[in-house]
């Protein structure tokens, strides 16, 4: 009996905290470049620091030919991961300020961030955002979104699967 109380406790708090105003775990952060409070800038002691050891995993894979380490951050179950220069995320719980993120439409990213514009990227399609007074962040999705190599569906209606600051 305690134990299903302090489940029902837990569910309820993670529910409030994710939902609430307040905080920015799951905030995808433009002008600060980051997203749950993920820096590209945060050493492995202070991400440790802030989401616990256990919650920062790293991991090693191959970036053109050679190795490369990232860090797996799990911020309530959610993931964003740092790499040596950007963070990124494929969890659709995280947002921007304007309530856009990962399967939001390609439209409603130039709704508030302007145009896209085709980005360079390996083995995927990106597009690049660059908000007026802020810095460019790209968003990968897939190659059904363009009519060709250049151009960018006019329908607008694909969906972003990452986004990268």
């Amino acid at each position: 009996m305690e134990v299903a109380v302090l489940a029902a406790l837990v569910a309820a708090l993670s529910v409030t905290v994710a939902g609430s105003a307040q905080g920015d775990q799951f905030l995808v952060d433009l002008e600060h470049a980051t997203i749950g409070s993920v820096s590209p800038k945060d050493s492995v002691r202070q991400l440790r620091a802030k989401f616990g050891a256990g919650n920062v995993i790293r991991t090693v894979g191959r970036l053109e030919g050679s190795p490369n380490v990232t860090f797996v951050v799990s911020i309530a179950g959610h993931k964003v991961v740092q790499h040596w220069n950007y963070v990124s995320t494929s969890d659709s719980a995280f947002k921007t300020k304007e309530g856009v993120g990962v399967g939001s439409t390609v439209a409603d990213f130039a709704r508030y961030y302007g145009e896209a514009l085709r980005g360079e990227g390996e083995g995927a399609s990106f597009l690049n955002f660059r908000p007026s007074g802020g810095s460019e962040f790209q968003v990968r999705v897939t190659d059904q979104c363009f009519a060709d190599v250049a151009h960018l569906k006019a329908d607008k209606v694909c969906t972003v699967r990452e986004i990268l600051l």
